[in-house]
């Protein structure tokens, strides 16, 4: 089958992708840099239809302490406790080299965690206090608001449990390089 992809752009391709694999469910999340959304493929209608009443902000509250809680989204922004860091633009460093300008922007536009790297250079998201330290790659913050964003999709689409496997298609950078991988 050949796509027209120009009459109708990245949502042809959605459509066409969910109707061939044809799960149980299918949704499109766009996990942006800033925030966050799911839509739900429609059979009936052959549309996406979006989900919840707004999108979730791409920011992530964590410890230090990995077993401590983590809080995504609106959630973030609550008082949690001192060993607790506000991380967000993660999604602008995946494969990014420390010293990429990308890279230095965030540095320097947020003090609320440090930039280190890892041993292929890559950049990597530090958290200190007075007693610890946790390195964390940008891909883990990502991870997180994936999780919180299907977890909101459960919740308002199946609130009484039972939901099928959910099959998803994630948009991708608009600017993408090989690192990213």
């Amino acid at each position: 089958m050949k796509l027209n992809l120009k009459k109708k752009g990245i949502e042809n391709l959605f459509v066409h992708f969910l109707k061939m694999s044809e799960p149980s469910v299918s949704v499109g999340i766009d996990l942006g840099t800033t925030t966050t959304g799911i839509a739900l493929y429609n059979k009936d209608t052959n549309k996406a239809e979006v989900i919840g009443s707004k999108l979730i902000p791409s920011i992530v509250k964590l410890s230090v302490d990995p077993k401590k809680p983590v809080r995504v989204g609106d959630a973030a922004n609550r008082k949690m406790g001192r060993d607790y860091f506000l991380v967000y633009d993660a999604k602008r460093i995946i494969g990014r080299k420390l010293n990429d300008e990308n890279v230095d922007l965030i540095r320097n536009l947020y003090s609320t965690f440090e930039l280190t790297s890892d041993m292929r250079g890559q950049a990597t998201i530090r958290l200190r206090t007075k007693n610890a330290v946790r390195d964390l790659k940008p891909q883990q913050i990502s991870a997180e608001v994936l999780k919180e964003i299907i977890r909101v999709f459960k919740d308002k689409m199946y609130p009484a449990g039972n939901c099928p496997n959910v099959k998803a298609v994630i948009t991708i950078p608009g600017v993408y390089i090989l690192e990213m991988c």
